[in-house]
């Protein structure tokens, strides 16, 4: 089986993190032939590329608020790619950006379209903001990340065609340090920015300056470290080997979240053995259902502040939450996310071929 891949260029994610790590997982019965990154973030694009971006982007009319300039010159690459050589599976990693005109542009050239595999992302009350639902008909394969995304799609395909494949992780890089102790101090970690709701966390932690046994550490570009109060530490970077060790140097993962489906960090606290303390959300459920989690049911600091207070008095509870966490993370290990994923493709051909 010959793959390509389209997917975004997350270069925050590292070089031990991501949702493309699965694509170098598989067995011998699947190739990747051909992976396309496409870098959106103005975050990493210099001035000039971004202005011709901003110019380019008048030029890609479609229905779509998110597919852009970069996005059709990714599918017309994938076109020239698969009229050379005999290609399986087209696999959309980010499809709310990056699916809009490939089969067509296949269609229009003559060639036979191989089967079309979407992976989505967005929570689902996001989706209807950012996806087309016309295009969802010509994907074979629907993967989504959590449970709670499945009944958006299924308004417009078949559940049958809905696999639910979570992120995954290196859980042999991940892990949890050999000599961890759990004391009466409180070491909170809190990493990513994408809908995490940094003013809960704030007025968390401000409420909680009284108590030096529980100090926060930030690890987001999105946070401004000015007035954020004395027990929080801010950082912006990291190293892929500093942020092992950030992991392995905590107590507990805090994720105060407006939205959720997928999670880096929530995935990778878990295989370091990271109690977590989260918003109940379905993202955060589908991902950390069990005693690993222990989850608030609205973003109120002073709830909050009683969470933490009573996790870092009960040694016993987090000892247990910790053991819990890193059995649950093992079922995001890379491999086993290549054999689902690996799995969904050969429905998707086998569908494609009864089109």
């Amino acid at each position: 089986m010959n793959l390509l891949a389209i997917r975004l260029d997350h270069r925050h994610w590292g070089k031990y993190s991501g949702y493309q790590r699965f694509l170098y997982a598989f067995d011998e019965t699947c190739t990747l032939v051909e992976e396309i990154a496409v870098l959106k973030d103005p975050y990493y694009l210099s001035l000039p590329t971004r202005l011709f971006r901003k110019v380019a982007r008048r030029l890609v009319r479609t229905d779509s608020p998110w597919y852009a300039y970069e996005d059709l010159q990714a599918e017309k690459r994938a076109a020239r790619f698969a009229a050379k050589m005999p290609v399986d599976v087209v696999h959309f990693l980010d499809t709310e950006h990056s699916f809009y005109h490939l089969h067509h542009i296949l269609e229009k050239q003559g060639q036979d379209v191989p089967a079309l595999v979407g992976s989505f992302h967005q929570p689902p009350d996001k989706m209807a903001d950012v996806m087309v639902p016309a295009l969802l008909g010509e994907l074979d394969r629907i993967l989504v990340v959590t449970h709670d995304q499945v009944d958006y799609f299924a308004q417009y395909v078949p559940r049958d065609r809905i696999d639910v494949i979570p992120l995954g992780i290196d859980t042999r890089l991940w892990i949890p340090p050999k000599d961890r102790r759990f004391s009466a101090s409180l070491k909170v970690l809190t990493v990513g920015q994408y809908f995490r709701d940094y003013d809960t966390l704030v007025e968390t932690a401000r409420c909680l300056q009284d108590d030096p046994g529980i100090q926060f550490t930030v690890l987001s570009r999105e946070l401004d470290p000015i007035g954020v109060p004395d027990n929080v530490r801010v950082l912006d970077y990291v190293s892929d080997d500093e942020l092992v060790a950030l992991y392995q140097d905590s107590d507990l993962l805090f994720l105060p979240m407006k939205e959720a489906t997928a999670n880096n960090a929530l995935v990778e606290g878990m295989a370091c053995g990271l109690p977590v303390l989260a918003t109940d959300l379905g993202g955060i459920r589908s991902n950390a259902p069990g005693d690993e989690c222990l989850k608030f049911p609205e973003n109120d600091p002073g709830i909050i502040k009683e969470d933490l207070i009573k996790l870092k008095n009960n040694l016993e509870r987090r000892r247990y939450m910790a053991a819990c966490a890193r059995d649950r993370a093992e079922t995001f290990a890379w491999p086993r996310i290549a054999e689902q994923t690996l799995a969904s493709y050969r429905k998707a051909i086998a569908y494609r071929q009864s089109r």
